[in-house]
């Protein structure tokens, strides 16, 4: 899905480290365009959503201009980055800021993870994935409940 978010004027810096990171030094924005590179950042985004909302993150947020610019998400990650901003409750132009963002900063750990960093971010995930559950059987026993009072009514 083509839609316009407002990202960092160096968008094409940040895609191009990327870009190399995840393909290799001879990856062209040819090859993997920067849709592609945005991507695979959000679906390699595994961390608790919190995380985005980090001091560091937080100052390059701030610090740098935004400029509009349309993006072709997948469907999977538009639905993602939909559900990130309502959890975080932050637009989703500035939840893709925030996942690039924390994917460069956080170069050293993608690379190096040890297994107890593994498990304390599925956990995290399951978290969040529990609440996000409990939240929608609410919904759910709300709307049985006013069906049952329309039935009785």
């Amino acid at each position: 899905m083509i839609k316009s978010y407002f990202v960092m004027d160096n968008i094409g810096d940040i895609c191009s480290e990327l870009r190399n990171r995840f393909y290799g030094n001879n990856a062209s924005p040819k090859d993997y365009k920067e849709s592609f590179v945005i991507n695979h950042s959000v679906e390699s985004f595994i961390s608790s959503p919190q995380r985005l909302m980090s001091k560091d993150i937080e100052t390059k947020e701030k610090s740098s201009k935004k400029m509009p610019k349309s993006i072709n998400l997948r469907s999977s990650c538009s639905e993602r980055v939909s559900l990130l901003a309502k959890t975080l409750n932050i637009s989703e132009s500035e939840v893709i800021r925030r996942i690039l963002y924390y994917t460069v900063l956080n170069e050293d750990q993608n690379a190096d993870k040890t297994s107890d960093m593994k498990l304390s971010e599925i956990k995290d995930q399951m978290t969040f994935l529990r609440s996000q559950v409990e939240q929608q059987l609410q919904i759910i026993d709300q709307i049985l409940v006013k069906l049952n009072d329309s039935e009785e009514g």
